[in-house]
């Protein structure tokens, strides 16, 4: 993380939008209409407040970009290369791996199981689809 994305919470930001968009692509899809929006009134608004905006939105797409998401020990995450509809919780962080529990067997076995994934393959879970 750079000192620039420090001073502008964007990893903060970035976690709470993908958490409400619900993945990170979609999170990007939102940003690059807002950023459209943005440039598209630049005439309208005050320069401080637009240019603002403009660069911390700026900086948060490079960061979702890189997948630099941070995920924390009970959080709730799909894999999508595996199982689309099987939610797994985060019960193991690595650099670059996260140790996931749920039921791998698809459902078949109703087992619960952990298995380490790397992170890249993960897509955050949004919050009112947590296990209860």
């Amino acid at each position: 993380m750079t000192r620039e994305e420090k001073n502008y919470m964007v990893d903060i930001r970035c976690e709470t939008l993908i958490k409400q968009h619900g993945s990170p692509k979609k999170a990007i899809i939102f940003l690059n209409k807002e950023l459209k929006n943005l440039n598209d009134n630049w005439g309208y608004l005050s320069s401080d407040s637009a240019g603002h905006a403009i660069a911390c939105m700026s900086l948060m797409k490079g960061w979702i970009e890189r997948g630099e998401i941070k995920y924390s020990i009970g959080d709730f995450v799909i894999v999508p290369s595996i199982y689309e509809n099987e939610i797994f919780e985060v019960v193991g962080i690595r650099k670059t791996e996260i140790e996931l529990e749920g039921d791998w067997s698809g459902g078949t076995h109703n087992l619960v199981q952990s298995s380490w994934v790397k992170k890249s393959d993960l897509k955050p879970c949004k919050p009112y689809l947590k296990k209860l």
